[in-house]
C-alpha cells in the first residue's frame, strides 16, 4: 500500500507548519543508518502536548480512519530533514522480523518545492524503483513501513532543509 493524498492542509497551514518546522524546533543532528558515517540527519522528536505536533498527528489518526486502517496505534512520532551533501540509505521503517504491520504516514512540511530540488522518496521491489513521489508542499504518503524506501538526495542548487514528519502505527491483534 503506497497511497498519495495532495492537498491535505491549507496554504496557511502550510505556511505555519513550514516557519514552525524550519525555525523554531531543536532539530538534533543524528547519524544512523547500517553505517552512520554515510547517514547523517537533523532529527526532531514529535510531542502530543505540542499544537503543531499534535495536528499532524490528529491528522494521521484521521487518515487512517479515513483508508479503514483499523487496530492501529501510535509507535513513534518524528519529523527529519536534510540538506544537499546528507546521504539516505533504503530502509524499511520496521525489520521484517519485528513487525509485519507498520503503517507510515509521512508529510512533507516544505511550504514550496519543485522538481529541480530532486528529494523524491523512493519506494523499492527488488532492487527496483515502484513509485517515486515529489516532496509537494500539503502531500502527505500513507505507506505500508516495511517497503523498502528512501529520500533522494537534494540538489545542490536547493538552499532549504527538506522536511518531513513522519508517523509510525503498528497494528495490534
Amino acid at each position: 500500500m503506497i497511497e498519495i493524498v495532495d492537498n491535505i492542509f491549507s496554504p496557511k497551514d502550510i505556511d505555519l507548519f513550514y516557519g514552525y518546522y524550519r525555525d523554531m524546533v531543536g532539530w538534533k543532528f543524528i547519524g544512523m543508518g547500517k553505517e552512520s558515517s554515510n547517514y547523517r540527519k537533523w532529527y526532531y522528536s514529535l510531542n502530543k502536548k505540542n499544537n503543531y505536533d499534535n495536528l499532524l498527528i490528529t491528522k494521521a489518526d484521521s487518515l487512517l480512519k479515513k483508508y479503514s486502517l483499523k487496530n492501529y496505534i501510535l509507535k513513534r512520532a518524528y519529523a527529519s530533514a536534510y540538506t544537499y551533501g546528507m546521504i539516505n540509505e533504503i530502509h524499511q521503517d520496521e525489520s521484517p522480523l519485528q513487525s509485519l504491520n507498520i503503517i507510515t504516514v509521512m508529510f512533507y512540511l516544505n511550504k514550496e518545492w519543485s522538481a529541480n530540488l530532486g528529494g523524491e522518496t523512493n519506494f523499492y521491489r527488488n532492487e527496483e524503483i515502484i513509485k517515486s513521489v515529489l516532496p509537494k508542499p500539503g502531500r502527505v504518503i500513507i505507506f505500508d513501513g516495511i517497503i523498502p524506501h528512501c529520500g533522494n538526495e537534494v540538489s545542490r542548487i536547493c538552499v532549504e532543509l527538506r522536511m518531513v514528519a513522519s508517523v509510525r502505527y503498528e497494528k495490534i491483534s
